[in-house]
């Protein structure tokens, strides 16, 4: 008789095994199964992953001659791997909220990694000084601080309020802006209208000589080049660019590698970001299999499946390809996504859409957009910063603030440099 209120096949992975089979056992109770009848129905539904890896854990036995419980303590001392009291304290005040993280998930991970340490007594000492220290919010964090007499609970009520409080301002702010803001977006004047009737019934006694374009382009964005900061044109179509020196040098190649500019090299360029040129986002691809340095791997869990990425903090969005894709994710609904991506030389990548998948990484469970991309070779999906930082949300402070060893720098005088400028013989 087939199980009613089953569950799905375990994810190895996804949530701790022994919390699977707790579910499990649920559900054969509340479809009044024997306890002899327990290994059939397991072994029916753990899934095509688990029961592989049982014939690994017991090779050459037959499962029939097997108890339910020799099969299951098997599987979870394979898959709920015990660490240690010091790892589990360093996870737990290593713990910090991610910037796109809710202040819900945030407070339910900090208990569920408090219960594994030992803490004792001390346990919610520790969970209200890892919720005012791994906040994001600064400002939230100054509050907690200044709070008298605060605990555990009154913390983690003040956290949610603060979330609350300005989602629903954001919201009230968007409705109240709903109006301007495509005009704003694509850098027309409201009145636009009104100043083309105003031109049409312009009175005659204006000189034949006067010009009416500033009246006619008064409602035209003002475009500004970041190179040599003229107006009337942008980066992309500078002219001095074009000329600079900068374009007679050569990119740097790896050794064996192949010439940037062969049809047939197959190999993708890392895309830049310029804030004054429309609104190209960056992003880094695979450039070359001879890599010199080793590229950094993650393995997360999206839509149940087991993906690996290459993390890339140069890229603005996460990507896959299309042909990875459609052999992982072709069930997903792919919506439309207006997002640019560029390489140097100014050539687009093919954006088909977006879909938004349930991802699994790092003990942090979020639902985040993936950008699908059309290129002729298959390539690693890459983590960008979108996804960085929902999982690494202080990645971006190692980077925030550079030291040079003073050892090594030469310091001069003010009055040296004058000296040393002065000498210079300019051609």
């Amino acid at each position: 008789m087939p199980l009613t209120g089953t569950t799905d096949p375990y994810l190895p992975g996804s949530i701790p095994f022994h919390q699977y089979l707790e579910q499990l056992e649920w559900v054969f109770q509340h479809n009044k199964l024997a306890a002899n009848d327990y290994k059939i129905s397991f072994l029916a539904v753990c899934g095509q992953e688990v029961y592989t890896m049982l014939k690994k854990l017991f090779p050459g036995e037959d499962f029939k001659d097997l108890t339910y419980a020799q099969l299951t303590d098997k599987l979870k001392k394979h898959y709920d791997k015990s660490d240690s009291e010091v790892i589990h304290s360093f996870k737990f005040w290593s713990r910090k909220q991610g910037q796109h993280e809710k202040a819900e998930d945030f407070i339910l991970s900090v208990k569920v990694l408090a219960e594994r340490c030992c803490f004792g007594d001390f346990k919610d000492r520790a969970v209200r000084d890892l919720l005012v220290m791994g906040v994001y919010d600064r400002s939230l964090q100054k509050r907690l601080f200044d709070e008298e007499n605060l605990t555990a609970e009154k913390a983690e009520r003040i956290i949610l309020n603060q979330e609350l409080s300005t989602n629903r301002t954001r919201i009230l702010n968007n409705d109240g802006d709903r109006g301007t803001s495509l005009v704003n977006r694509l850098g027309r004047r409201p009145e636009r209208t009104h100043r083309r009737v105003g031109f049409r019934n312009r009175s005659r006694s204006y000189s034949k000589n006067r010009s009416f374009s500033s009246d006619r382009n008064s409602g035209k964005p003002v475009f500004e080049c970041s190179f040599c900061k003229r107006t009337g044109h942008t980066r992309k179509f500078c002219f001095k660019l074009n000329k600079s020196p900068r374009k007679q040098k050569h990119s740097v190649k790896f050794i064996d590698s192949t010439p940037a500019n062969s049809a047939s090299s197959g190999l993708f360029k890392r895309l830049k970001k310029d804030l004054s040129d429309d609104d190209d986002m960056p992003c880094l691809m695979i450039s070359s299999v001879n890599k010199v340095n080793e590229p950094c791997y993650v393995e997360a869990v999206i839509e149940k499946r087991r993906l690996t990425m290459e993390v890339d903090c140069g890229s603005a969005e996460s990507v896959i390809s299309e042909e990875l894709f459609n052999r992982n994710f072709k069930n997903l609904v792919v919506k439309p996504c207006n997002k640019r991506l560029v390489v140097i030389d100014g050539k687009r990548l093919t954006v088909l859409g977006k879909v938004s998948v349930h991802v699994i990484l790092e003990g942090v469970q979020q639902q985040l957009d993936f950008v699908i991309l059309r290129c002729e070779v298959d390539f690693i999906p890459l983590m960008g910063r979108t996804w960085l930082d929902v999982f690494y949300g202080n990645w971006r402070s190692t980077f925030a603030k550079p030291t040079l060893p003073t050892q090594r720098v030469n310091a001069v005088e003010n009055d040296q440099v004058v000296v040393d400028l002065k000498n210079i013989t300019w051609r």
